[in-house]
């Protein structure tokens, strides 16, 4: 009765959240176990056939052969997040507790850090956009980075680079609108609080602080 458990609470894992999922495929296999084994023979160290056999062995319920495959395309590619969950699967489906807690923790680190690296590039072409001669909308380009940059402080509150680039952008929507430049100096402020040796925080905080007492001076003459 336990081992159906786990069995069961596995599939669930896979059909609610596992990679077929998140990718809207069905679980039918593309290609045969025989298809696999021919293409694992003539090409090794291809990771994504392992991972397919594993995925077909899993559906079959063949969960140590499936281990075995999904640590093969693990060990060629040790960043693969879907790998790692897959293999946490079949681990819970043999009641292999700790080592699918494991797995599936570590398949929730690589994913973060998948979606932290894309936010940082967009939110870093935002800024370029907005700062690009003949910008359509600069303030635009600049809010989207915000967002950008929000979404990596909220994965990793504790990051000082996600803070200085999130203080680039208030920078930037600072500077189109005119408006105050405190939550810029907030960001850099909280990443030299994490990391008081970031020169290009401390670079970017006497910016802002050097900008918002130029707009004070202004304010102060009208």
């Amino acid at each position: 009765m336990k081992k159906q458990f786990f069995g069961a609470a596995a599939l669930s894992l896979v059909i609610v959240s596992g990679p077929v999922a998140s990718q809207g495929q069905t679980s039918s296999s593309l290609l045969s176990i025989n298809e696999y084994n021919q293409i694992a023979t003539q090409h090794p160290n291809f990771a994504p056939v392992y991972f397919e056999r594993g995925m077909v062995r899993f559906s079959a319920k063949e969960y140590s052969n499936a281990t075995q495959d999904l640590s093969k395309a693990i060990a060629l590619r040790p960043y693969d997040a879907d790998a790692r969950y897959m293999r946490g699967a079949t681990y819970l489906a043999t009641g292999q507790l700790n080592q699918a807690v494991a797995d599936l923790d570590k398949a929730a680190e690589l994913r973060k850090n998948m979606f932290v690296e894309t936010y940082k590039m967009r939110g870093n072409l935002y800024l370029a956009r907005a700062f690009t001669t003949g910008a359509i909308n600069p303030l635009a380009d600049a809010e989207a980075a915000i967002e950008n940059f929000d979404e990596i402080v909220r994965l990793n509150p504790h990051c000082a680079e996600a803070r200085y680039n999130r203080g680039r952008g208030y920078l930037a929507k600072a500077y189109f609108t005119g408006s105050s430049y405190e939550q810029a100096i907030i960001d850099f402020d909280k990443a030299l609080s994490i990391n008081p040796n970031f020169e290009a925080a401390k670079k970017e905080r006497a910016t802002a602080i050097y900008q918002q007492k130029q707009r004070a001076s202004k304010i102060n003459l009208k």
